[in-house]
């Protein structure tokens, strides 16, 4: 009798039996019980009647039946105690398909379906054979990840297991590919079922269609659903309503309006909400008004259409009142809403219900959302409160350009301009990417207080992130230079420019050789304002400057003037960029300007290397190295020379050693005095003082002052005073010069 109440789905007749029987003293057996807990799970009963039941189950000793532990698992699961429905999977000695069914099912019907899919993965490894509920189970965990290449795995194994003409499994595959946005295959497995696909195939693929911004799409598929003659549901009617408003197509919206009040659909939730926005994208905002107000429950996302419908028809009056009755019926504000409501207050100044809403957001602890603080810093930049703005700004947790964009904006709208440039400098030191607003905006700022320099080097950014397409853009750079003119216009006129380059050309080759840094920065700032063909040779004066002087800002200038003549594809002065940015301490932009050179020489991959080697990133250089052969390029005795000087900052002792044999037996390179060198550093570093000395004594060439130093320095960290001294006399011997002299005079007095 209880058997056939829970069949019928009468799960309350049941358990109203179950409880007689028990009252009656009958024990109940494990076929009862498994009903008693799928009457547990169905009718969501208190927690003490399922711990009750699984108490009994044990007193009586039943756990061990695999029915009734199946029927345990399940209950646990489906009342979302899945902590308890893992912990009792878990304890199983032997597992069957069911068991792994009811797991996996349990986490895709509570909404985890990365642990589904991380169980479906544990039984591939234990090789326990799935059957069609398992992979029915494991594709919807990824149609709710949108695991789109762990769906293709699954898709690939029902293959093998020959289940692919299952039409549930078809049914799967297809809602599986239409959330994870492959609509060609699941296409093709929509076309294979042909008259088999039920609703909820057609729901899916056109469902998809929607998301994907196909509304016409889906339109076709709802036309040849009727054709053919299928009922549509509740879910079809709203895909249905958001496709006929994205094509504008009202006529055939308000029909089907029509149709669903014929069906009695009009109550739904989910049709209510597509309900108002049809007649919000049609401008019939009172129509969706009263469909609205009749509906007789209301959840968030139906508020949150209703408030989003009078912000786009620019009535934000109407929406803060909307949100007044929402609180009022004590529906609880989710991030949308607030972001909507506070460009409410924003729009029409509302200060009052600005501050009193930002009180609240802070108070449901919101305030992390990235739209919602955007909103709030836009917010009160329209109010103009630049104190409360700054606020804001500085206690949101998570900022996207569209907040730095708004502050920069208000900030512009207030006259502050110089705040800006300094904005715009944290922007990018916080790694965040300015867009064409950005540029736009701080172009502007150059403009106007003719900031020629910050300008300069701003186009050569916009120039270098390809943003110097963009119309609005070239129009703003424009008007900067218009606007600066008058600032050079003496300049320009009073010089002719022939004389001018002769001018420039010697005195940088002339600063160039003094190293007078002021002068040379301003004549290289002249030359690239002014001297617009320069010759190659002052490229290459103008960076080597910079490249001693650090002047990181007059390069980059210099670099601009190369970009937009052609000469960045040159490789002496790409060579010569590499060594500026990598002596300037941008490593990251020397390898931007290596990368973008059209083929390589010795030279480039050198400077390469040794800037790697300077900023201590070795593995990089012996990278440089490797890609070099693959290149069929040979390397030099510079290139050497950078590489085991990275062996030597790394203590790799041996693979020095290898790279110094490799030299002239693979590439015919004879080992030069600073070779010996850097391998005698190398084997100090390592402690290896007794083939460091040898090596030193056994090397072709006269020592040198650096290799003695090393080994000097070495014996007395390690302090070997009569070796030491054995070192310094021999140094003494063979040093021929003054300074070497009173170097090693001073290393002795520490030996």
């Amino acid at each position: 009798m209880i058997g056939c109440f829970v069949k019928c789905g009468d799960h309350s007749s049941a358990f109203d039996l179950m409880n007689a029987m028990m009252q009656l003293g009958l024990v109940p057996n494990d076929v009862t019980f498994c009903y008693l807990l799928r009457v547990c799970a169905s009718l969501k009963c208190p927690n003490t009647v399922k711990f009750l039941a699984h108490d009994m189950i044990i007193k009586q000793g039943l756990e061990s039946i695999t029915m009734v532990t199946n029927s345990l698992v399940d209950m646990y699961a489906k009342c979302g105690h899945l902590d308890a429905a893992r912990k009792l999977f878990g304890s199983l000695a032997c597992k069957d398909v069911v068991i792994w069914n009811v797991m996996i099912a349990g986490y895709v019907h509570n909404g985890n379906g990365l642990l589904a899919i991380q169980l479906f993965t544990e039984m591939q490894r234990v090789r326990a054979k799935p059957d069609k509920y398992t992979f029915a189970s494991s594709l919807q965990a990824c149609a709710m990840l949108g695991a789109l290449d762990v769906g293709l795995q699954i898709h690939f194994l029902i293959v093998e297991n020959e289940l692919d003409n299952n039409v549930v499994i078809k049914r799967m595959l297809i809602d599986m590919y239409a959330k994870c946005g492959n609509l060609s295959d699941g296409c093709k497995i929509f076309g294979d079922l042909q008259n088999n696909c039920d609703v909820a195939s057609w729901n899916s693929l056109a469902s998809g269609y929607i998301v994907r911004g196909d509304p016409a799409a889906a339109v076709l598929l709802y036309e040849k659903m009727q054709k053919q003659g299928l009922q549509p549901d509740d879910i079809t009617y709203t895909w249905a309503l958001k496709a006929y408003a994205a094509e504008a197509d009202f006529s055939e919206g308000m029909a089907l309006h029509d149709e669903v009040i014929k069906k009695g659909f009009e109550t739904s939730e989910s049709i209510g909400s597509s309900l108002v926005e049809f007649y919000a994208c049609s401008k019939l905002l009172d129509d969706g008004r009263k469909i609205f107000d009749n509906l007789p429950v209301k959840d968030l996302v139906l508020w949150n259409v209703l408030i989003t419908a009078y912000m786009q028809a620019q009535m934000p009056l109407l929406s803060l009142q909307i949100f007044e009755k929402m609180q009022v019926e004590e529906m609880q504000p989710d991030n949308f809403t607030f972001s909507c409501v506070i460009k409410a207050c924003g729009d029409i100044k509302d200060m009052v219900s600005g501050r009193f809403i930002h009180d609240q957001i802070l108070k449901s602890n919101c305030q992390d959302d990235l739209a919602t603080g955007n909103s709030l810093v836009e917010m009160y930049g329209k109010f103009g409160n630049i104190e409360e703005l700054y606020s804001v700004f500085q206690t949101l947790m998570n900022r996207d350009v569209i907040t730095w964009n708004t502050v920069i904006s208000v900030l512009i709208q207030q006259g502050m301009c110089f705040p800006v440039l300094e904005l715009f400098e944290r922007m990018q030191d916080d790694t965040i990417d300015p867009d064409e607003v950005t540029y736009i905006n701080v172009l502007k700022v150059c403009t106007s207080i003719g900031t020629v320099l910050e300008g300069r080097l701003l186009h050569d950014q916009i120039l270098r992130h390809g943003f110097d397409l963009h119309m609005n853009i070239k129009n703003q750079i424009v008007q900067m230079y218009i606007h600066n003119i008058n600032l050079q216009e003496g300049y320009r006129v009073s010089i002719p420019m022939e004389e001018d380059s002769i001018q420039c050309d010697s005195e940088v080759d002339e600063h160039n050789l003094h190293e007078t840094e002021v002068l040379c920065s301003g004549c290289s700032l002249e030359m690239c304002a002014e001297i617009i063909q320069s010759e190659k040779a002052n490229y290459l004066a103008v960076l080597n400057a910079c490249s001693s002087f650090g002047a990181i800002a007059q390069g980059m200038l210099m670099h601009d003037e190369i970009i937009r003549y052609g000469h960045d594809i040159d490789l002496v002065v790409g060579s010569t960029l590499i060594h500026f940015y990598a002596e300037c301490g941008k490593i990251g932009e020397a390898r931007t300007v290596f990368d973008m050179l059209p083929n390589y020489d010795v030279v480039c991959w050198n400077t390469m290397i040794a800037g790697y080697t300077r900023h201590g990133e070795y593995l990089e250089a012996k990278r440089c190295l490797e890609a070099m052969g693959d290149h069929g390029l040979i390397p030099d005795v510079r290139t050497y020379c950078s590489i085991l000087a990275a062996c030597g900052r790394t203590g790799e002792g041996d693979e020095g050693n290898k790279y110094l044999k490799s030299m002239e037996e693979s590439f015919g390179v004879l080992p030069d005095r600073w070779h010996f060198t850097c391998m005698i550093d190398l084997l100090c570093r390592e402690g290896k003082l007794d083939k460091a000395g040898i090596l030193l004594r056994s090397s072709p060439f006269s020592p040198d002052v650096s290799g003695q130093r090393a080994l000097l320095s070495a014996y007395r960290s390690h302090g070997d005073k009569s070796l030491g001294r054995e070192c310094y006399d021999t140094a003494m011997l063979t040093s021929s010069s003054n300074s070497s002299e009173h170097y090693l005079s001073a290393e002795e007095e520490n030996v």
